[in-house]
């Protein structure tokens, strides 16, 4: 095996070069916009087209200085520059997974030459010895086969890149006896161990419970809360109307019902949001400081609407808070409602996460046969696993007999607390600490209900 010299790099000619130059990028976003070669962070985001897909960035402040130089020319080549014969250019997402296999093996190198001087830091100066000593240093430091084979293939890119590396290796790690393993795992049926059925059966009730009989309390409370998160405090003009304060205040009297209340002061943003008018005419209001007196201030800020469905003849919960945190709050119940539909989904269907959460409104039919029965439910929305297209194709699945419909309480799931159970508070304000769950009455079952129920899944059908 003969050992090339280090050659001038074939990187971009200009620094200010795109990395994602060639790639298909979101609608709406411009390549002028995206990250340069010469960036320590690259941004790789605009290349995503699948928008459910987290963000992805390529930070070379993480690599050792001495390599950072190839890393970035290596990524250039798997990114946009030109491929080496037989290569296939690679997915945005397996770029990243590279660089994290990258990272690891510069930073070995570095490591061992800090630790002896003798060891070589240039990887064209690395021998096939040194490789076969990385190769024991993943046997005994990484358990997943799978995942010491992606760190060897990925070390081998140093090698398919030479012409467009400025320190590439010198050899190709393939061809050392020692550079391979064995997989006596033979290929066929999953191994992974399925779900314990007393597990399933308890989590498909509670989602059919959520998706069935508390999901129109929720998207009722959700609708209350958009309409309120919708109005604007900062718009000129927002008088309080005559008569329109004392009408509400008389209403919490009738009902003996406390005002609401943030951080044990009065709520007058949220009160401000039901009278269109400005918070600081209601923080000088004397009428509401005199009522507050009267009938106190709430633990926190509920909405009027009531949930209505009943278990064991007391409704499933005695209201639902204008908030992010809680058990009983929006936030919460509009997460473990989307929760509960995308268990039922997943479950009824077999859909990916991907072609989940790319469902819209519409997407759910069912046949029916010459009397009108139902004998038959269809899902359509978008494939990508297998497919060429990023952009998905469209794909149908046939679903078992469904609930009322978790794929319609997902979209409205999805629409509704996006809007109104935001990352920021609808309240205007930071939500204070969890309000701890009722011991007496608790959303979900306990191990001492389920023994006193004789450990039957706890949904009457």
């Amino acid at each position: 095996m003969n050992t090339p010299a280090v050659t001038a790099a074939a990187a971009p000619a200009a620094r200010g070069q795109r990395v994602l130059n060639g790639r298909e990028l979101r609608a709406g976003t411009a390549l002028e916009h995206t990250s340069r070669f010469a960036d320590d962070r690259w941004v790789l985001t605009p290349a995503i087209i699948q928008r459910h897909e987290r963000s992805l960035v390529l930070d070379f402040t993480v690599l050792p200085a001495e390599h950072r130089a190839v890393a970035r020319e290596l990524f250039y080549g798997l990114l946009s520059g030109p491929l080496p014969p037989g290569l296939p250019r690679v997915s945005i997402t397996t770029v990243r997974k590279i660089f994290t296999a990258a990272r690891y093996f510069l930073r070995w190198v570095a490591g061992r030459e800090a630790g002896d001087p003798s060891c070589p830091a240039a990887l064209a100066r690395l021998r096939p010895a040194d490789l076969d000593d990385f190769h024991r240093h993943l046997m005994a430091t990484t358990r997943a086969r799978g995942l010491r084979a992606h760190y060897r293939a990925s070390v081998r890119l140093f090698w398919h890149y030479r012409a467009t590396l400025s320190d590439p290796l010198g050899f190709d790690p393939a061809c050392l006896d020692a550079w391979g393993e064995p997989n006596h795992a033979a290929r066929g049926e999953n191994r992974t161990a399925r779900i314990p059925e007393p597990v399933m059966g308890l989590l498909l009730a509670w989602a059919l419970r959520f998706a069935d009989d508390f999901a129109p309390d929720i998207l009722a409370a959700a609708a209350e809360a958009l309409a309120l998160h919708n109005t604007r405090l900062n718009v000129s003009g927002r008088r309080l109307r005559p008569g329109i304060l004392e009408e509400l205040l008389a209403a919490c009297e009738r009902e003996h019902r406390p005002l609401p209340g943030f951080r044990g002061q009065i709520n007058a943003t949220f009160l401000a949001r039901k009278l269109g008018c400005y918070p600081s005419t209601l923080r000088r209001s004397p009428l509401l400081a005199a009522v507050a007196a009267q009938l106190g201030i709430d633990t926190g800020t509920y909405l009027d609407t009531r949930p209505g469905f009943c278990l064991d003849g007391s409704p499933w919960l005695d209201r639902i808070a204008y908030s992010n945190s809680g058990y009983d709050s929006l936030g919460t119940l509009a997460r473990m409602l989307q929760t509960a539909c995308y268990i039922l989904i997943a479950y009824l269907t077999g859909m990916r996460d991907s072609e989940i959460k790319h469902l819209a409104r519409g997407c759910a039919h069912c046949e029916r046969d010459s009397n009108g029965t139902a004998y038959r439910w269809k899902i359509t929305g978008l494939a990508f696993k297998g497919e060429n297209d990023p952009h998905g194709v469209p794909a149908t699945w046939v679903a078992g007999h469904p609930p009322r419909g978790p794929w319609q309480s997902w979209s409205a799931c999805s629409h509704l607390a996006s809007r109104c159970c935001s990352p920021a508070c609808p309240t205007g304000k930071a939500p204070g600490p969890p309000r701890p769950m009722p011991c007496s009455r608790p959303l979900l079952p306990s191990r001492r209900w389920l023994t006193s129920q004789g450990g039957s899944a706890p949904i009457a059908r």
